[in-house]
């Protein structure tokens, strides 16, 4: 794909928070799972500062979140943040996106085994803003229940917890955009309550874009609007 933003302004924030804008968005479920229904098309407005919930078939939401995430290219479309068609950027505009503006959280997170959680914030953190990687590693941790287990390495962390602090992890980078794929589905009612309230509290503060799919009750009644993918 080609655009005619150059890598230097692919990257660069609207000064305003912008809206996602999914304009005639094909995309074909069938390389996640055998359908029969043909491409599917989104027409969707996520605005900043709100969680959207995708409702719909599991190979559905699937293919949906794998192109609004930019790891799977639709068959046809527009999918605007402001003004810039983010999936008509190329490679390497695409690849400064993912890492600056939009982060993808799958269902089941691949951490690095050898960092303790602590250590693993700071060094995701300070990439981004090294001034502020501690303080900003140490918020996350207690804002999303991991305090206790700062010093834990994350292959020796349970699974909702291991959720937790990919989430944080997603979070410590301040994307715009952030798509979740059940990210509390490990995670018993306590941690997922603190979660919740933890994005909520992100999406306020930094007006950011959530899309996200889930199983959980307390996630679905807590998400201010749902799309259907169909």
């Amino acid at each position: 794909m080609s655009s005619s933003a150059s890598p230097d302004t692919a990257d660069t924030r609207p000064a305003q928070p912008a809206a996602l804008q999914a304009r005639s968005l094909a995309f074909n479920p069938a390389f996640t799972a055998a359908c029969d229904t043909g491409p599917l098309v989104v027409d969707g407005h996520f605005p900043s500062g709100s969680i959207t919930l995708l409702t719909g078939d599991s190979r559905h939401l699937g293919a949906a979140l794998a192109v609004l995430a930019l790891r799977e290219n639709p068959l046809s479309g527009q999918l605007l943040h402001g003004d810039t068609d983010i999936l008509a950027l190329d490679r390497a505009q695409a690849s400064l996106w993912r890492r600056h503006t939009l982060r993808f959280l799958p269902h089941d997170p691949a951490l690095p085994a050898t960092r303790t959680a602590l250590h693993h914030l700071q060094t995701e953190t300070r990439e981004h803003e090294p001034q502020a990687a501690i303080p900003r590693a140490l918020d996350l941790l207690d804002r999303f229940d991991l305090g206790r287990r700062a010093g834990t390495r994350t292959s020796a962390l349970p699974p909702g917890p291991q959720q937790a602090l990919a989430l944080a992890t997603a979070l410590c980078v301040l994307p715009r955009i952030l798509v979740l794929d059940d990210v509390t589905a490990h995670m018993g009612a306590q941690l997922a309550g603190k979660v919740i309230r933890a994005i909520h509290h992100q999406v306020r503060k930094r007006a950011m874009i959530v899309i996200a799919t889930s199983t959980d009750r307390m996630f679905i009644e807590n998400a201010d609007r749902q799309l259907a993918v169909a």
